[in-house]
């Protein structure tokens, strides 16, 4: 039925590129709300397998958000079927910033073996990224992993974009890792007056568990 559907599709994907867009992405849309969520991540898979064409950022990118999206929500994914999936997309299509940050989530939320191949692109995806909600996302990515040899590595990119933020970042890491002494110097660059909440917060901590106060 996949199969049959997929090919009619295609063939009014020539009369009407936009149409054809929004038809696969109401598909989508439908599929999603099933009970199981494994019919839209194997109508993506499928979909995406089958296509000979390049697909475009718009489809590609909204397809790759739901199929992570429907793989969180699935019980029975078989990593390698998933890895094998990701690696055929990216021939493809280039993931951009948000969307490599929800592939890194959707392999630490189940366990992947491969959590952090993707962190080596994330220096230059998050420089070419435009909009400047990065900054919230990359920050909610590398608090909630504890991820601070990524942060260390994005810390100056981060700080170009927003000073304050990837100060937030990098201090509240140092104090996760049990390195208040590096905590302390970041902050020695403000004033007191000049700390948001959250940086007095970890300075005081900070001064805290080195026995400063």
């Amino acid at each position: 039925m996949t199969y049959m559907y997929l090919k009619s599709t295609r063939e009014c994907q020539d009369t009407n590129s936009k149409d054809f867009e929004n038809v696969i992405m109401f598909k989508i849309l439908l599929l999603i709300r099933n009970p199981s969520p494994k019919d839209a991540f194997e109508f993506i898979s499928s979909f995406i397998c089958s296509n000979e064409s390049e697909g475009n950022e718009r489809l590609f990118g909204f397809m790759t958000y739901m199929y992570l999206k429907s793989t969180r929500e699935c019980q029975d994914t078989n990593e390698k079927d998933f890895e094998n999936f990701i690696q055929f997309l990216v021939s493809k299509y280039q993931l951009d910033f948000p969307l490599l940050l929800d592939l890194e989530n959707t392999r630490k939320k189940l366990g992947y073996k491969n959590y952090g191949s993707s962190f080596e692109l994330f220096k230059n995806r998050f420089n070419e990224y435009p909009d400047e909600r990065k900054i919230d996302d990359i920050a909610a990515f590398l608090l909630q992993n504890n991820e601070l040899v990524l942060a260390e590595n994005l810390y100056f990119d981060i700080r170009k974009v927003n000073k304050q933020i990837a100060d937030e970042i990098i201090t509240a890491l140092y104090l996760f890792n049990d390195k208040s002494e590096r905590c302390l110097e970041v902050l020695e660059d403000y004033s007191d007056t000049e700390l948001s909440e959250k940086m007095l917060a970890y300075k005081a901590e900070a001064y805290n568990r080195t026995d400063q106060y």
